[in-house]
């Protein structure tokens, strides 16, 4: 449409028509540059993103990829309440099972090295039997015979270390790390809610950017549809013409944008509220 107007232009300046000039053309030139610089742009990142699937799938780098023929559609799937959300994410997220594991490690290191105060008891028996029948065997209780005896002894001990010092500082740095570990826990109770919540807000605003987009978009549309014909008819401007195509582009883009971020927000959710994980073993 562009180059139509554009050719429109050259044809009315060559005839010296009234009402066109040469800064019609240069509009129109400038406009056209703008947009093959963008169609460069999204043909590159076309092909960047065809190798990277390739990648992804092992596929040999010559290998024809042809994208489905329908356009693009966000997800539809709605996601339930915040606090739903939230308790989902405290209960699955990996990051709240380690800190949960190494709470209960903690502390029963803290039990530990407390156990030090106390005296430790034990119990030890000690035994033996032998035989032989070619030695008489000792009833002189000062003679030993190590291969015709027998005996079972019982024996009760005690241990008590004294060094108090050092074992008070074993205990405190054992519940330094024991609160280390909770307060890695306060914080990731407020960060996953606040995950989870940043997601929830960047999915509505790309659901009302996508209808904000596509009523847009269709407005200028018909805008555009109305400039090139008021141009043809000979009452409109080729900058109308640039002007309705330019914003039919933009909101385009835009829309095909929101509709990615939807997608992406629905992703960075799964990831806050740990169904990524979960949906992945």
């Amino acid at each position: 449409m562009l180059d139509k107007a554009l050719g429109k232009v050259e044809r009315q300046l060559a005839a010296g028509a009234p009402g066109v000039d040469e800064v019609d053309r240069y509009k129109l030139q400038t406009f056209a540059g703008e947009l093959r610089k963008n169609q460069a742009e999204v043909e590159r990142g076309r092909e960047l993103a065809l190798s990277g699937l390739r990648t992804l799938l092992n596929l040999p780098a010559n290998q024809v990829i042809e994208p489905p023929a329908e356009g693009l559609a966000p997800e539809a799937r709605v996601p339930g309440p915040e606090a739903d959300q939230v308790a989902e994410a405290l209960r699955l997220r990996p990051e709240m099972a380690q800190v949960e594991a190494g709470l209960r490690a903690t502390q029963a290191l803290v039990e530990v090295e407390r156990s030090n105060y106390y005296p430790q008891f034990f119990l030890v028996v000690e035994g033996a039997f032998a035989r032989a029948g070619n030695r008489t065997f000792q009833s002189n209780p000062f003679v030993t015979d190590p291969t015709n005896t027998q005996y079972v002894v019982p024996l009760l001990g005690l241990k008590l270390d004294l060094d108090f010092g050092i074992t008070a500082g074993k205990v405190r740095a054992a519940v330094a790390e024991h609160r280390k570990i909770e307060e890695i826990r306060t914080v990731a109770e407020r960060g996953i809610p606040f995950q989870v919540r940043k997601a929830l807000t960047e999915l509505a605003e790309a659901r009302q950017s996508v209808a904000a987009t596509e009523q847009g978009s269709t407005s200028a549309k018909k805008w555009l549809v109305a400039a090139d014909a008021n141009f043809d008819l000979g009452v409109g401007e080729a900058k109308d013409v640039a002007d309705a195509l330019a914003a039919f582009t933009r909101l385009r883009a835009d829309n095909y944008r929101a509709m990615y971020n939807i997608d992406l927000a629905l992703a960075n959710l799964d990831h806050a509220t740990g169904r990524d994980t979960r949906e992945g073993r």
